[in-house]
């Protein structure tokens, strides 16, 4: 059991060193060769964790897809009310802004799920998860709202967080606080 916890942890370390080179280099930079020195670690074993660069690309996915869309539905959905919403998403883009290896990572996925099939289905389900979690804070919250709205309602409002996260990236000196006062 404790030899299991510890292929867990190493396996998880190379994860972190892959999604790092990912955020450096996009895919093009995940060679075994490279992973195995961000990782201290040797190329066979990269190889032994993952079972071939199939293996490591889905890996990857899984790891970054957590990281990069979870984790900005975890931060929206700790919002108190609507309002508190829209800060909330203010919160997610501002942190876009001055992570800029997450939002590298966040693009690599989006842009793999177009040349990859299985990538392209750990970010669909990530994305599918985060909105239905959001249907369900919006339903707890507007009881009145049918299925329909709700499901609506949090697709737009991932749809914003998408392209003011895109519109950061192209225009760094955007200002938020107006996008939020229009938005109430």
């Amino acid at each position: 059991l404790a030899g299991e916890a510890v292929e867990r942890g190493r396996r998880a370390e190379l994860v972190d060193a892959v999604i790092e080179l990912l955020a450096e280099s996009g895919w093009a930079g995940l060679t075994h060769r490279a992973v195995a020195a961000r990782a201290n670690a040797n190329a066979g074993l990269v190889h032994y964790y993952f079972n071939g660069s199939a293996g490591l690309r889905i890996a990857v996915a899984e790891g970054a897809a957590t990281r990069s869309i979870a984790t900005v539905f975890d931060v929206i959905l700790t919002a108190k009310n609507d309002t508190d919403l829209l800060e909330r998403i203010v919160q997610v883009v501002s942190a876009a802004r001055r992570d800029r290896a997450t939002s590298r990572v966040t693009a690599e996925l989006v842009t793999a799920t177009f040349a990859d099939p299985e990538v392209g289905q750990i970010v669909r389900a990530e994305f599918r998860r985060g909105r239905e979690r959001l249907q369900r804070w919006l339903r707890e919250r507007h009881p009145s709202a049918s299925l329909g709205q709700a499901r609506g309602a949090a697709t737009l409002i991932i749809a914003a967080v998408d392209g003011l996260s895109l519109q950061l990236t192209l225009d760094p000196d955007m200002a938020l606080r107006d996008v939020s006062r229009a938005a109430r």
